[in-house]
């Protein structure tokens, strides 16, 4: 059984004008330029339902609401360091409950995956003085060997 597609908001409610005015399948499909099939069942619809609203889709309902979802992209955007325990102990103040993973779910949708900040070298006073004493060594050369040996 394949999918079908849903109608436009407007179609239905045109067939069903026509379908009171008396017109039959195959008029109606004609002037909306639809198949006849497409005419019954909407009418048949109408007739069992008393509606032709689309019915709600199944499926499980989502763990947060849009508005959490987009406030866990917008704290990682400002702070690309923060971890996922980090974000649910902030959500958990504000008594939303969400595990770790369903937050790294969020951000993997919003290709914000693996966000780890570019390390700095950690120096020493040691590693400070050896630069320095290379500098210094190295002063009197040429303007190309700064160039060559530093890019």
């Amino acid at each position: 059984m394949g999918s079908r597609k849903e109608q436009p908001k407007d179609l239905p409610n045109k067939v069903m004008e026509l379908c009171k005015y008396g017109k039959v399948y195959k008029k109606i499909s004609k002037a909306l330029q639809m198949p006849v099939s497409t005419v019954q069942s909407l009418i048949k619809k109408w007739k069992t339902q008393g509606s032709l609203d689309p019915k709600p889709r199944s499926g499980r309902p989502r763990n947060i609401s849009a508005k959490t979802a987009r406030r866990i992209v917008r704290d990682t955007k400002e702070n690309p360091q923060v971890t996922s325990g980090e974000i649910q102990a902030a959500l958990e103040k504000d008594s939303v409950v969400v595990s770790r993973s369903t937050i790294r779910q969020y951000l993997n949708r919003n290709e914000l995956l693996g966000q780890v900040a570019r390390k700095k070298p950690l120096l020493c006073q040691c590693h400070k003085k050896a630069w320095l004493q290379y500098d210094r060594q190295h002063l009197d050369l040429p303007h190309i060997f700064w160039h060559t040996n530093l890019e």
